[in-house]
């Protein structure tokens, strides 16, 4: 039997392989929506739609895009269909919340959502631990969810005025890429984009957007397992991050943005696909463990999506997709 994988399921396993097999194999699926998926995808698409001033051939549905939307439109139109079919099941960090990025009509718009709560910095550090009891589920997630929209605005602001700005001409936005190796695996992922830089527009680098609670390391791209499978897939071995941070400052810049763009060494190649080719070895020969312990399931202080069925044999916020 052979295997479609992603550098996502090459991460999930070596995370815990028993998450890869609960996930890729029984198809479990979480019914939370962590914030990092939804609100780093609402600005991906945004972001994109930057990127399609820089292309200069389009395809017919990149014109169709350009002439029918704004990446700010893009953004707005994401978020809003977030919160309104899952907005029960939103799961946010506390350090998404941010009282700084409200506008005057926010605090009217909460006032007049929920004039039961006279203080909302205080209804939110009431709140902010009580994970699953919420006082008032629908105003916390909705004011937490206010704020991460603010913040995106800001982020799509950084974006298109420190880093659109240093691109000399996108080649290709989201372009689908396939790894063979010897036992018919394939290795399978999708490059945000492909582009020049201003400073050497005679170099087109695979790219990488990224939102950030804090800066990347300089070193990033030279160990990126991602766009190592990136690069070797065009043919290339010239990657570059753009990152925005998603924290935001008192002081100016209030958004800081990056640009790291480096050269992948051979011994990163080696030792990626070595590693690779072992997660492969052993998914192949079903080879998953649960962790020896509850508490090594917690990540950045949130459980695993599968830790209730783990642990407890609790499905309630999970379920199956059905297959057609």
């Amino acid at each position: 039997m052979t295997y479609k994988i992603s550098n996502t399921q090459i991460d999930c396993y070596n995370q815990c392989s028993e998450l890869y097999r609960l996930r890729y194999r029984e198809g479990w699926k979480t019914k939370v929506q962590p914030s990092a998926l939804w609100f780093g995808s609402a600005l991906d698409e945004a972001f994109e739609m930057f990127l399609l001033t820089k292309k200069e051939e389009l395809t017919e549905s990149e014109l169709d895009r350009m002439l029918t939307t704004t990446a700010y439109d893009t953004y707005v139109r994401k978020m809003k269909e977030t919160w309104d079919n899952h907005w029960e099941y939103l799961d946010f960090f506390a350090s998404d919340f941010d009282p700084l990025v409200f506008k005057t009509e926010d605090l009217k718009t909460l006032k007049t959502k929920f004039p039961h709560i006279p203080d909302f910095l205080q209804f939110f550090e009431d709140n902010k631990k009580n994970r699953d009891l919420k006082d008032d589920k629908e105003a916390y997630n909705y004011l937490v969810w206010l704020s991460l929209f603010r913040k995106g605005e800001m982020l799509l602001d950084a974006y298109e005025k420190e880093i659109l700005p240093n691109i000399h001409k996108v080649y290709s936005i989201q372009r689908e890429v396939e790894l063979l190796n010897e036992s018919g695996d394939i290795l399978g992922g999708k490059i945000d984009y492909e582009a020049s830089f201003t400073d050497d527009p005679d170099i087109i680098y695979v790219c990488d957007n990224k939102t950030s609670s804090q800066p990347y390391p300089e070193d990033s791209v030279i160990n990126s397992q991602q766009l190592s499978i990136y690069t070797e897939a065009v043919g290339t071995n010239k990657a570059a991050y753009t990152v925005v941070e998603k924290k935001i400052r008192k002081t100016e810049p209030k958004t800081r943005t990056q640009i790291i763009k480096s050269t992948i060494p051979e011994e990163t190649y080696e030792k990626v696909f070595t590693n690779i080719e072992n997660t492969l070895t052993m998914i192949h020969n079903d080879v998953f463990e649960k962790k020896a312990l509850s508490k090594e399931c917690w990540f950045f202080g949130k459980p695993c999506s599968m830790y209730g069925l783990c642990w407890n044999g609790d499905v309630s916020m999970l379920y199956k997709k059905e297959k057609v």
